[in-house]
């Protein structure tokens, strides 16, 4: 009897909640950075000789519908056909969801079993390195979050998406989750799951996605999107992470405004990147993209991060930011003579994009906090303020293929300077860190705002891979990266004047506060050279998945690491290999 009752549960449950999951995929759903989506956007453009213009993410899949729709269909290979034929089926495919007219609620289970593996401890997991020995003064140090964030296999154990789709006007969405923290999934040396029965060791910090999202394209061929997010904007199409804005970057919320249309685009970014009695961050970004051809497209950004409260006046698009000179309005006379500036951080990135010919683009980031141009190297003092600055370039070819998916190959490179996204102190450099409120409490949590590779490095990547949407990938790449003693623990180093505490890593402060003669400081300031004993970091792997049908996806990554200079000690060479096991199961 007991078992027909639960037969006759599930029947009535059936009869009750069939009828009414009637929804496709909502239009103003957002798309979160790294979704095979824009790949295949990127692939079908490349494929027709006309740059993209969504290059950023997320999008809402009424963007992306729109974008699609400006592709010429027929001058698409058979195989581009198909894949567009994929893509579009996908961004229209059905969700179960309750029909409340003119409410649609969303519902799912996501879990997410992870086993990770390797045999070497000496060597950091790679999906929680910053590439260096880590030398700070922290008391428990502090971990990485750049590498973890969005990695496919430090997902919570289970996540529960939650949708609100009110008449596909207008969508919140959020992603409860539970699973271990960076700390709990990675607390053992050797071999660690995500199947963690101690809930100390499990993230409190919940939910990782929550936003809400409007969309509205005209019939004159353009658009407009406003939406609120906790975390994940990108600004950048790149292989190893965008140098100017990464999705990894960890933030609180950020509200997000852009108009778009085939060939131009403005974005406006209103960002909080930590908030506490202490310490308040927020970010103001004005960023604008135009195709004036069809085979070049050119991007600028500016921006201006403020250590202090939120002001209006930053979100003037057509404002210099710079002419603010707000270096000079927050400083306290002691801040003025231990700092010189402080509280504020003025950021630029620029960016460039070439077709030379079909499937093929050649792309250029630059990223910028600090330039001194000759006129201000006249003086001990402008001579000590290190430039921050990066570029990251590479070339990218897709080939759509007969059935329906594509083979991708590329190369990139990137260099920062030692003093790239660190400013005179950690309270305005750009970087976010904050605390998981469970185990390891008194270990920051820290994410750089572009390059999860963070100042003082040079890097290289080439890949190859194929990819089929929604049943298989596989994909072999090869990753370098130099990288000197600069990391996030350069912001434990402080100094105290009698007056007061003080950041004490940055030159320039050096100088003004007698630390440094300025011979001194003028050699690190103007050393563009990876800083101390260099780490060099060397990876191959082997990656792939298989989706056994829309519920089942399986998740393997096979990796060989050897590192000459491990933890930027001279001659400890390490290897080991690791591996990566998940499953991703979806109730709907």
């Amino acid at each position: 009897m007991k078992h027909l009752r639960k037969l006759f549960v599930v029947f009535l449950m059936t009869k009750v909640l069939l009828p009414l999951a009637s929804q496709g995929y909502g239009s103003q759903q957002l798309v979160p950075a790294g979704h095979w989506v824009y790949d295949s956007l990127s692939a079908l453009c490349l494929e027709t000789k006309f740059l993209s213009i969504a290059d950023n993410a997320p999008l809402s899949v009424k963007e992306i519908k729109f974008y699609l729709s400006c592709i010429d269909y027929d001058s698409l290979s058979y195989g581009g056909k198909v894949l567009y034929d994929k893509t579009l089926e996908y961004l229209n495919q059905h969700k179960f969801a309750i029909n409340l007219k003119p409410v649609k609620i969303g519902l799912n289970l996501n879990l997410n079993p992870t086993v990770l593996a390797r045999t070497n401890d000496n060597i950091e997991w790679s999906m929680a390195t910053d590439y260096t020995g880590k030398e700070n003064e922290y008391k428990d140090g502090y971990a990485v979050e750049s590498s973890y964030t969005g990695n496919d296999f430090t997902n919570p154990l289970a996540v529960i998406p939650v949708t609100f789709d009110i008449d596909d006007k207008f969508i919140i969405e959020t992603q409860f989750s539970l699973g271990p923290s960076q700390f709990g999934l990675l607390k053992d040396s050797y071999l660690n799951h995500n199947l963690r029965y101690d809930l100390s060791q499990y993230d409190f910090y919940t939910p990782k996605v929550a936003n809400a999202s409007f969309t509205h394209v005209f019939d004159s061929g353009w658009g407009f999107n406003l939406h609120v997010a906790r975390s994940g904007l990108q600004i950048g199409n790149t292989s190893t992470g965008s140098i100017i804005y990464n999705s990894t970057f960890d933030t609180n919320v950020y509200f997000h405004t852009e108009i778009f249309s085939r060939q131009f685009k403005y974005e406006m970014n209103v960002i909080e990147v930590n908030h506490s009695d202490n310490e308040e961050k927020f970010m103001y970004l004005h960023s604008m993209e135009v195709i004036p051809w069809k085979w070049l497209k050119i991007g600028f950004l500016e921006g201006t991060l403020i250590n202090g409260g939120f002001s209006l006046r930053y979100m003037n698009p057509l404002m210099i930011l710079h002419s603010f000179g707000t270096w000079t309005e927050l400083n306290t006379e002691w801040e003025e003579k231990v700092y010189g500036e402080a509280h504020t951080c003025a950021y630029m990135g620029l960016s460039l994009e070439i077709l030379p010919c079909r499937n093929t683009r050649i792309y250029v980031l630059y990223s910028q906090d600090e330039i001194q141009p000759p006129n201000e190297l006249t003086s001990d003092n402008g001579k000590s303020v290190p430039d921050g600055w990066g570029y990251q370039a590479g070339v990218e070819v897709k080939i759509p293929e007969e059935h329906g998916g594509w083979y991708a190959a590329g190369i990139e490179a990137i260099y920062t300077t030692p003093f790239l996204y660190i400013k005179q102190a950690k309270e305005w450099s750009l970087y976010s860190y904050r605390y998981n409120m469970q185990s390891n409490g008194d270990t920051p949590l820290c994410s750089w705002i572009g390059t999860p590779f963070g100042p003082d490095a040079i890097g290289f990547q080439a890949k190859f891979g194929y990819t089929m949407p929604k049943k298989w990938n596989a994909e072999a790449d090869y990753l370098f990266v130099a990288h000197g003693t600069h990391s996030f623990g350069i912001f434990s180093q402080y100094a105290d004047d009698g007056e007061g505490t003080y950041n004490s890593y940055y030159p320039a402060v050096k100088f003004r506060n007698g630390l440094y003669s300025a011979e001194d400081a003028e050699k690190e300031a103007r050393d563009f050279r990876l800083t101390g004993t260099v780490q060099f970091t060397n990876q191959l792997a082997v990656k792939g998945s298989y989706s056994f049908n829309d519920h089942i996806t399986a998740k393997a990554q096979l990796m060989y690491q050897f590192v000459f200079n491990n933890n930027n000690k001279s001659g400890n060479f390490q290897q080991g290999m690791e591996i990566a096991l998940a499953l991703n199961c979806s109730l709907f």
